[in-house]
C-alpha cells in the first residue's frame, strides 16, 4: 500500500478527557471513516511503528483503514500522542497537514479518573495520595526499562494533565492552525456547539449524532481526599496558567 497519507485527522488527547466518546460521535459522521479498532497505538509504540525494525511502516496502519469506502476524511483516535513527547514529531513526518482534536479535562478530575480505571485493570494498588507521591520514583527512577515505560502509561496521574507543557510541544511540530482544542466539560454540556466546531474544523458538513453519556466503570475506591486535592492543586497551578496564556481561555473553575 502507498506511503501517501490517508489519515487526515486524529482525537490525539486527553486519556480520560472524553476522547472515547467523541471519536464515537464522530465516527457517526456519513463522511468520516473511523476503524472499529480503539486506540491503534501506531505513533507511540516502535513495535507497530518500525515494524521489527524496518520503518516507519505505513502500510501496516493503512491497513486499518482499508474499509473506508466513499468516506471523505479518515481519522482515529489514540490520546496517548498527545502526552508522549517524541510523538507529534512522529505524526507531523507521517502528514504535514494532518489535523488534530484535543479534549482538555479539568486535570484534578482526570488525575483522579485515571487512578480509577488504573484501579479496574489491576495495575494500581495504593491508596490515590501515594500512588501520586510514588509518581516520579515510578517513572523517573526505575531501573528496569519495561516497568518504566509501563508505568509511563499507567501511573502518569500528574505528568498526563500538565497539558501546557504538552501543548507546547505539540504547537512545535503541527501549526496551531491545525489543532483543535475543546473543553472536555463543554463536550458533555454543549454536545451540538462542540460537534458543530469539529465538522467546521474538518471542513466537513455539520452532523449532530444523538448524545450519549458514555460512565466510566464502577470500581470501590475511597473519594478524592483533601489532601491529594491540595497536592493536586499545587503541582497543576503553574501549568494551569501556562495553559490560559497558550490558548487564551479562562480556566478560573480549575482552580478552585
Amino acid at each position: 500500500m502507498s506511503d501517501v497519507p490517508i489519515v487526515d485527522f486524529i482525537v490525539a488527547g486527553t486519556m480520560k478527557g472524553g476522547t472515547s466518546a467523541l471519536a464515537a460521535f464522530l465516527a457517526q459522521h456519513p463522511q468520516i471513516f473511523i476503524p472499529r479498532q480503539k486506540e491503534l497505538h501506531f505513533f507511540d509504540v516502535d513495535d507497530n511503528y518500525m515494524a521489527e525494525g524496518h520503518g516507519p511502516r505505513y502500510d501496516l496502519y493503512h491497513n486499518f483503514f482499508k474499509d473506508r469506502g466513499d468516506a471523505k476524511l479518515c481519522g482515529e483516535a489514540t490520546p496517548i500522542y498527545m502526552y508522549l513527547p517524541f510523538v507529534p514529531a512522529r505524526i507531523a513526518e507521517y502528514n504535514p497537514k494532518i489535523k488534530l482534536i484535543i479534549a482538555l479535562r479539568n486535570p484534578i478530575q482526570r488525575a483522579y479518573s485515571h487512578y480509577r480505571m488504573e484501579c479496574v485493570n489491576g495495575r494500581e494498588n495504593l491508596p490515590f495520595y501515594e500512588a501520586l507521591e510514588a509518581e516520579r520514583s515510578r517513572i523517573t527512577y526505575e531501573s528496569d526499562p519495561a516497568k518504566k515505560a509501563a508505568s509511563e502509561r499507567w501511573h502518569s496521574y500528574v505528568g498526563r494533565g500538565l497539558y501546557g507543557l504538552q501543548l507546547m510541544n505539540v504547537f512545535t511540530h503541527i501549526p496551531r492552525e491545525q489543532v483543535l482544542v475543546l473543553e472536555s466539560e463543554k463536550l458533555l454540556n454543549e454536545h451540538d456547539l462542540s460537534m458543530e466546531q469539529c465538522c467546521d474544523f474538518l471542513g466537513l458538513d455539520v452532523f449532530i449524532p444523538p448524545f450519549q453519556k458514555v460512565f466510566e466503570g464502577s470500581v470501590e475506591t475511597p473519594p478524592l481526599t483533601d489532601e491529594a486535592y491540595e497536592f493536586l492543586q499545587k503541582k497543576f497551578a503553574p501549568d494551569i496558567k501556562r495553559l490560559e496564556a497558550l490558548l487564551g481561555w479562562d480556566l478560573s473553575h480549575w482552580k478552585v
